[in-house]
């Protein structure tokens, strides 16, 4: 009788991707609303750069290893969005447009139908947030 010596630890095993049945949808991976006003609930609020870094020092110092979300609203709002974003995704849908092709495509069409006012409006909201991270930056280092 031959032996092998010692086992070989065993590999860790890979997770198993799931496979999806039926039809994609599009629809629950954008934000609900896209306004200056309104919009989803949101579990806390904040009122200047001082007071987020003091609840993100809170949240880390509990021992917390998640992120915080920090978001300004847009300062013009884009109140008639919503009708034009439900089009964008049931086009998305006609056009088998899932997962991550979703939120391009969905940006896509409301440049195109928005004459561009989208676009604006992101890029605005992209500098502001910058500017808010910074902003909690540097009362997050006074701290």
């Amino acid at each position: 009788m031959l032996t092998r010596g010692a086992r070989a630890p065993a590999r860790p095993r890979r997770r198993r991707r799931r496979i999806r049945r039926g039809p994609r949808r599009a629809g629950p991976r954008v934000p609900p609303r896209r306004a200056a006003h309104g919009g989803p609930p949101v579990s806390a609020r904040v009122e200047s750069a001082v007071e987020a870094a003091q609840v993100a020092r809170a949240h880390w110092r509990l021992g917390r290893h998640t992120s915080i979300l920090l978001g300004r609203p847009a300062q013009d709002s884009l109140d008639d969005i919503e009708p034009l974003i439900e089009r964008a995704l049931a086009e998305a849908q006609e056009q088998g447009v899932a997962d991550q092709a979703v939120t391009p495509f969905v940006l896509s069409y409301l440049h195109r139908e928005s004459g561009g006012r989208t676009l604006a409006a992101n890029r605005e909201l992209i500098a502001a947030n910058a500017g808010l991270a910074g902003e909690v930056a540097v009362a997050y280092a006074a701290l």
